[in-house]
């Protein structure tokens, strides 16, 4: 299959790895066993989204694109299908579930996920989104550590990981920019899943050292406040 050219049949990998490439994408998104190749295309009769290119030796299962049309039409809404699909290519595109993860924990994944829309301002924490790993589909958050912007996050950024997975303190604040929309995961979801919690971590640990260095530079004015002798803090 290559960018824009006719779907006629898909491909289900049993075995190998592949790579999916686009014009607009900069890096390859990275495919496994049991991924199926080719479903919107098929299903919206329009090119493809992507080439592909085998990484190693690899097997796949041929199936004619009309029989897989008539599958659908007969035991399922077509518009499920589509929305199902879509929601699992775009998790591929993100950092966290991109790598190393098999098509069957992108569909446990993309089964549970919802979509939040937020308009311009504070993003609330709430007691129902507690336990949610939210990532950003559209829009720019601004993350604030005091008064001052710590980190600028866009589409495929994630947050909430330190309450959702960790029961740690956020130690930050968040605003949307202007609206954005969120995808909403169940931490339980995603808890036993070593690569996704490793990353996750990682972001955690960046994002606390972050609030610590914004503590320590403003602790030198405190202690050099509270040190002085009482004469020269009255002048």
């Amino acid at each position: 299959m290559h960018e824009g050219e006719k779907v006629d049949e898909l491909l289900l990998i049993i075995s190998g790895n592949a790579e999916a490439l686009s014009a607009g994408s900069a890096e390859p998104i990275r495919l496994s066993t049991g991924t199926l190749l080719g479903e919107i295309p098929i299903l919206q009769d329009m090119g493809s989204e992507f080439t592909y290119r085998a990484t190693c030796y690899l097997q796949a299962l041929v199936i004619p694109s009309v029989q897989y049309a008539e599958f659908v039409s007969r035991y399922s809404h077509q518009h499920l299908i589509e929305e199902f699909v879509r929601k699992r290519a775009w998790l591929r595109t993100t950092w966290v579930f991109g790598d190393r993860l098999g098509s069957t924990v992108h569909n446990r994944i993309a089964a549970a996920m919802t979509l939040k829309v937020i308009g311009d301002g504070p993003v609330k924490e709430t007691a129902a989104n507690r336990k949610m790993l939210r990532i950003i589909e559209s829009g720019i958050l601004k993350r604030f550590v005091g008064d001052a912007v710590s980190e600028t996050l866009r589409a495929g950024d994630s947050f909430n990981e330190e309450r959702c997975l960790f029961d740690l303190p956020s130690g930050y604040r968040l605003q949307s920019i202007g609206r954005s929309r969120l995808w909403e995961i169940p931490a339980s979801v995603i808890f036993d899943i070593p690569v996704v919690r490793h990353k996750l971590l990682e972001d955690v640990r960046r994002r606390l050292q972050q609030v610590e260095d914004a503590a320590l530079r403003n602790t030198p004015a405190v202690i050099e406040s509270h040190f002085q002798p009482e004469h020269v803090r009255a002048r």
